[in-house]
């Protein structure tokens, strides 16, 4: 079954890419996982300024009450959220958003693509409700 598959669906290129995977495999394997550490390492990463952004966001929406519609202070927020500040918390190294596969440098713009906003206000939201 494996070996119809490799010969017939795969192409003239099916049995040359399988081959030189098993050939390779410990190799192959250990980048790839390498890789992925790599990976979750970076992702974790960007928990610091995520934090960062949410102190923002709770100090911006402090004297805002919290039952104004969610869109308005998503808004709000935006437009005085200080992304400079939030990448300046720990430095412009390199992290990884939510489901993606290369690495971007910490800046203003990326963090502000990867962290979005109304997250931010509902997280700070939800921590106004708790206490």
């Amino acid at each position: 079954m494996i070996e119809w598959v490799r010969n017939n669906l795969f192409g003239t290129w099916g049995p040359a890419v399988y081959d030189f995977y098993s050939a390779n495999a410990l190799p192959i394997n250990v980048l790839v996982v390498t890789y992925g550490v790599l990976l979750l390492v970076l992702h974790r990463r960007l928990r610091i300024y995520r934090d960062a952004a949410i102190q923002q966001t709770a100090v911006i929406l402090q004297d805002r009450p919290p039952k104004n519609k969610r869109r308005a202070l998503t808004a709000f927020v935006s437009s005085q959220l200080d992304w400079e500040a939030v990448a300046a918390s720990a430095g412009h190294g390199l992290v990884v958003g939510r489901w993606q596969l290369w690495p971007r440098r910490a800046t203003p713009q990326s963090l502000q693509r990867m962290i979005p906003v109304d997250e931010l206000c509902r997280d700070v939201i939800d921590g106004f409700h708790k206490q």
